[in-house]
């Protein structure tokens, strides 16, 4: 398998060359502090090259990238509660008639 890396935007593309703010969004980086993990091709480095005074750069273990944990449950929704034999709570209508505006 390739390696793969962790770029980081850490500083704006913004008042900079077009072609730089380019590569920014070809990485598929849309704001400062955002990060995506790449292969490290050539192609990849070239770009990191070029941008090279915006971006850090870390190695990522693959073991990170493919067994990284499921996200967190959400809390139980109203439907799960209900089914578990909880009662979900009534939903209260908006004071003054439809839509809650009045003439």
């Amino acid at each position: 398998m390739a390696k793969k890396i962790k770029i980081s935007l850490v500083r704006s593309a913004a008042n900079l060359p077009r072609d730089q703010q380019d590569t920014v969004r070809s990485l598929g980086l849309r704001r400062t502090r955002a990060s995506v993990i790449k292969e490290d091709t050539p192609a990849i480095r070239g770009m990191i090259q070029k941008i090279h005074h915006l971006v850090e750069v870390a190695p990522v273990d693959e073991s990170q990238v493919e067994g990284a944990p499921a996200p967190a449950a959400k809390a139980a929704t109203p439907k799960a509660a209900t089914e578990a034999g909880a009662v979900a709570p009534a939903a209260k209508a908006p004071a003054g008639g439809a839509g809650g505006q009045q003439a």
